[in-house]
């Protein structure tokens, strides 16, 4: 799956690339997903399976020095 987000950002420089349930599989909450090119998330439950809480999110983003 990250290679694929690689490849995605690297023929879709421009374009939004948008994490959402599954992520917590990756480890640290994703953020190997966004050092592979994601660069959008969906936080907390919106999704049918539980997902991040806002907190674990803007920590991570925080980690990423991305907020």
């Amino acid at each position: 799956m990250l290679h694929t987000l690689a490849v995605f950002r690297f023929m879709m420089p421009s374009q939004t690339i948008r994490c959402a349930a599954g992520r917590k599989t990756l480890g640290n909450n994703g953020e190997r997903a966004f050092r592979s090119g994601a660069n959008a998330l969906i936080s907390g439950d919106f999704l049918t399976t539980s997902g991040s809480s806002t907190a674990e999110d803007i920590a991570m983003l925080k980690r990423l020095g991305l907020y």
